[in-house]
């Protein structure tokens, strides 16, 4: 495991562990379940994976279902499954659902911690709109991610520096 990954990986279940309960519900998407394992948080769907191709329109609901039952204050987004695995467009009911309901609040590198919005006045449920609600994934997110730094919701590049975890809203990494 490189290094920087190893520190990314750490800081997100530092994160993660220092922000929930024991055995509070954690998301991990698309594919990442090692986080969840590290972090002593399981998952509250019943999918481990969400590769292109491997769920129906009716697994997305089941999944979208469980998430809204269990509402995880936390999903990680790992956007280097993302655009590895290429993700985009074939799960776009769930993605939009993550990015509507949830907001970044912190990012180790590729691993953006997104927490569940309470600012929404209904219930998240499957998005009603077709239209992104969430970063696009361009040519630009496919540089090699072990040189840059990812800021916001993947709006910005900026060249690493020092291997350091970007922190946004005011949280602490290590």
């Amino acid at each position: 495991m490189p290094v920087t990954t190893a520190y990314d990986t750490r800081g997100v279940v530092d994160f993660v562990r220092g922000n929930t309960a024991p055995g509070a519900p954690l998301f991990v998407y698309p594919a990442a379940p090692l986080l969840n394992f590290l972090a002593e948080r399981p998952n509250p769907t019943r999918f481990e994976h969400f590769l292109p191709g491997t769920l129906t329109q009716s697994d997305f609901e089941i999944a979208i279902a469980e998430l809204e039952q269990a509402r995880p204050r936390y999903v990680i987004w790992d956007h280097r499954g993302v655009v590895v695995w290429d993700t985009d467009p074939a799960n776009r009911p769930l993605s939009d659902y993550l990015w509507t309901c949830y907001q970044q609040v912190a990012a180790f590198n590729l691993y953006l911690v997104l927490e569940r919005r309470t600012d929404l006045s209904t219930p998240c449920g499957m998005p009603a709109r077709s239209e992104p609600t969430r970063p696009l994934l361009t040519a630009a997110t496919r540089l090699r991610s072990e040189n840059f730094l990812f800021l916001g919701a993947v709006t910005r590049i900026e060249p690493r520096s020092g291997g350091e975890a970007l922190c946004r809203a005011n949280t602490s990494c290590h």
